[in-house]
């Protein structure tokens, strides 16, 4: 580390779990001791920079490593000068990512949780400014042996934390596809829901055209005979959304509420099996870039034969890949596993509650044999009135499936997900654009930084008295409890003020770390008397809507806070550190 350049932990402490790798002129910090050689992965400033023992790099080089809780692949952040981190939502910019000379850690600790923020001297970032390039692909997906969530190609768990954009191909421009996304991306969202052709939600006429006159098909009446011009459209929605390693669930024909007219249906029936097998040909060879997850229905399971019929496009696909990801839509309240679970390929099943008993919904299909991952597909949408939705209700269907066995949910917006069309179901305040900032949206930011700060997939529900021993209650007032599988950590959603009695010998470990996250702000409180043993139980009062989290209490090292180098070398930081953990300087 050059004279004068700091390392500076601000808002947290470097615990024991940790695993972090400051390097600059020989310096290397790992688990709190400097060692001349790390072997965390790093990012380089500059062609000359390297990193060897005995060899002075040209510039620091900077790189963080979290562990999960409960084990699984390491997670890796890496940030710099050039580099934006906002509200714990991590932007990067290429796989080698110049550091600048001063490195905060921002919005938490480095510990056993996956907080991996970190901003660079002159990192700024705004959501829909900064996107992630240059960064290796988490596509395709699959689906884990366990049956219960989607793993990446590297193997990590996929958290579907998704919006509900369902008209955005016919109703932006590129440019205003742009900036949707990256407002997206930026606020940690890893997938969008739209329609592949748009039918009736738009401003155009007729409403299937896109902004700039451009419609599906060329004769509208032949699904065989794709326009190439608006599909590129639908490229540049898939492509950008795969640079931000987000999924696009897309649906290749709405069906339509009850098969009518918001939908395809009637153009579905009139169509030939072969026509809709062409269709699904094209889509399959079209789009090979692994983020598409495949939904057909459409607010609409339908008859056997209207099933049947649509579901010819998917028959097509895997003519010419079968390994793909395919999910179905079907109305509110219908269990799409009992509709479509029978038809060859379909891998992903899912819950469509619009209902305050979402975990109802989830128990069902949690329960399912053999398993099979679902999630929530739809909810009730943040702006509308059926019935009225406070933003507490569009929080509590987020944490309780989450909570319940799902692997992931959808969020919607009004005006958001239809962009301002007069065929609306609903009126809206706002733009499109100033909804982007709502409080649901920001309220789904909260969400996101939970679970990515632990090893969600392990979790699972707990609805019996072996966690909580208290009753849970029903409705708006229910309380979900979900435990790690290795009983390393739990998570308990409390949508309300009340008192629940926690079990602490359900987690084995050295002693209960317990706080309570607040939804709307992301703070974490303490709870009085945290640590606990794992014995016994503990009354704890929630004070309001909250997520109770149980975790080991981390050991703090030596090292908090700033280390300033003299001279550069190794030996000088490490005095400094020891100078300071024993108050002698």
């Amino acid at each position: 580390m050059a004279g004068g350049q700091q390392i500076d932990s601000a808002q947290g402490t470097v615990t024991q779990s940790a695993e972090v790798a400051l390097v600059g002129e020989e310096v290397a910090v790992q688990d709190g001791t400097i060692v001349a050689n790390t072997p965390a992965d790093v990012a380089m400033t500059g062609a000359a920079a390297t990193l060897s023992a005995g060899t002075a790099a040209s510039a620091m080089l900077v790189s963080l490593r979290s562990r999960k809780v409960g084990g699984g692949s390491a997670s890796r952040a890496l940030t710099g000068s050039a580099i934006a981190a906002s509200q714990g939502a991590l932007a990067l910019t290429a796989s080698k990512t110049p550091a600048g000379s001063s490195i905060t850690a921002a919005q938490g600790s480095f510990g056993k949780t996956r907080t991996r923020a970190l901003t660079g001297s002159s990192a700024t970032a705004t959501p829909g400014t900064m996107g992630v390039s240059g960064q290796t692909s988490i596509f395709p997906l699959a689906v884990h042996p366990s049956g219960r969530y989607l793993t990446t190609a590297q193997g990590d768990g996929f958290l579907i934390h998704g919006d509900t954009p369902w008209s955005l191909p016919a109703q932006l421009t590129n440019a205003e596809i742009g900036t949707y996304i990256a407002d997206r991306a930026a606020r940690g969202f890893t997938a969008i829901m739209i329609e592949a052709i748009v039918r009736t939600f738009t401003s155009q006429t007729p409403d299937y055209r896109t902004v700039d006159g451009l419609d599906p098909f060329t004769p509208m009446t032949d699904f065989s005979s794709p326009n190439n011009a608006y599909w590129n459209r639908v490229d540049y929605i898939v492509n950008a959304c795969k640079a931000q390693n987000m999924v696009v669930m897309l649906n290749p024909a709405y069906l339509g509420f009850n098969g009518g007219s918001e939908g395809w249906m009637v153009q579905v029936n009139a169509a030939s099996a072969a026509s809709l097998q062409a269709y699904g040909v094209f889509l399959a060879n079209r789009y090979t870039q692994g983020n598409i997850i495949w939904c057909m229905g459409g607010d609409y399971a339908g008859t056997t034969t209207e099933r049947n019929k649509q579901w010819n496009i998917v028959t097509g696909m895997r003519t010419v890949r079968t390994t793909d990801i395919i999910t179905a839509h079907g109305a509110p309240g219908d269990q799409a596993y009992t509709a479509w679970n029978s038809y060859t390929g379909y891998n992903l099943n899912n819950a469509y509650p619009r209902s305050n008993t979402v975990y109802t919904y989830c128990a069902t299909e949690y329960a399912r044999s053999p398993a099979k991952p679902f999630f929530m597909i739809e909810g009730w949408y943040e702006g509308e009135p059926d019935p009225p939705t406070a933003a507490q209700r569009i929080r509590l269907q987020a944490y309780q499936s989450l909570l319940s066995g799902a692997c992931g949910h959808f969020y919607g917006n009004n005006p958001v997900w239809h962009f301002e069309s007069p065929n609306t179901l609903y009126p809206y305040t706002g733009t499109w654009e100033s909804n982007l900032n709502s409080t649901g949206a920001q309220d789904m930011e909260r969400v996101k930084d939970l679970f990515n700060a632990y090893q969600w997939e392990l979790l699972e529900p707990k609805t019996d008295t072996s966690l909580v021993t208290s009753a849970l209650g029903t409705g708006d007032s229910r309380i979900c409890p979900a435990r790690a599988s290795d009983a390393s950590f739990a998570l308990i959603y409390i949508p309300s003020s009340s008192t629940v009695t926690v079990n602490m010998a359900a987690l084995t470990v050295g002693s209960v770390r317990a706080r309570l996250y607040n939804p709307t702000t992301g703070v974490y409180t303490t709870v009085t008397g945290s640590p606990f043993t794992p014995s016994g139980t503990q009354a704890i009062a929630s004070g309001g809507e909250c997520v109770l989290v149980l975790d080991e209490e981390p050991t703090a090292l030596p090292w908090t806070g700033l280390v300033r180098s003299t001279d550069g070398s190794v030996a000088d930081v490490q005095a400094k550190i020891t100078a300071a953990s024993t108050g002698t300087s």
